[in-house]
């Protein structure tokens, strides 16, 4: 009676047909994994057992911390785009690029170019980190800025440049009566919620679209 006296397919790839130890494919494979690993941890780079955690950063998986870094571009008051990527200060509601607010004596002055201003005078040129904790609707990433350990988010609150968006948080409403106690930014003089304003907008833009000639 004769059989095949020929290793498996698994110990010829496992023992390498009695190869030496080092000569082996899978502990040539199992060495290199390690290498990759080892060289990745100390670059910085994601494992592979943590990828599916940094993919759920994406729009609509679960949302923990991601930590962005670098040198931002300011959009508007609590808008930034920091490398490639759009991120809303949570918690924080900045007047519109074009809205505007009153002095004491009812003059109408630039609000929201200035506090588009102020983030970017505050951030200079430096870099910040984000962490970010998920996405809005509109695809933007949500979450804290900091410059070295100053909370950006704060800061525009705590200066009148923003106020506490109590619909998503209440992180910032000291800060908030702080800078009303000091008549701070936009607390200067009187002005409409940014909220409102953008809502009297859309309603105004909606009213105009529906007019027939």
């Amino acid at each position: 009676m004769s059989f095949d006296s020929r290793p498996s397919l698994w110990r010829r790839v496992l023992l390498g047909n009695g190869a030496g130890f080092w000569r082996r494919p899978a502990v040539l494979v199992l060495a290199l994994i390690g290498l990759v690993v080892l060289v990745g941890n100390r670059a910085g780079l994601p494992v592979p057992w943590s990828w599916p955690d940094v993919m759920d950063k994406r729009p609509g998986r679960p949302a923990s911390t991601l930590d962005v870094t670098g040198r931002p571009h300011v959009i508007d008051g609590d808008t930034l785009s920091l490398n490639g990527q759009k991120i809303r200060l949570t918690g924080i509601d900045a007047p519109e690029r074009d809205q505007t607010c009153q002095t004491p004596s009812g003059a109408a002055w630039a609000c929201g170019q200035q506090a588009t201003q102020a983030l970017s005078e505050r951030i200079g040129w430096s870099s910040i980190r984000c962490d970010v904790r998920g996405h809005d609707r509109y695809g933007r990433a949500i979450g804290t800025c900091f410059q070295g350990e100053q909370d950006l988010n704060r800061w525009m609150v705590a200066n009148g440049w923003a106020v506490a968006y109590r619909q998503y948080s209440t992180d910032y409403v000291a800060d908030e009566a702080r800078a009303r106690r000091t008549r701070a930014g936009m607390w200067s003089g009187t002005f409409t919620m940014p909220s409102e304003w953008r809502k009297a907008r859309r309603e105004a833009s909606a009213a105009d679209s529906r007019v027939y000639r």
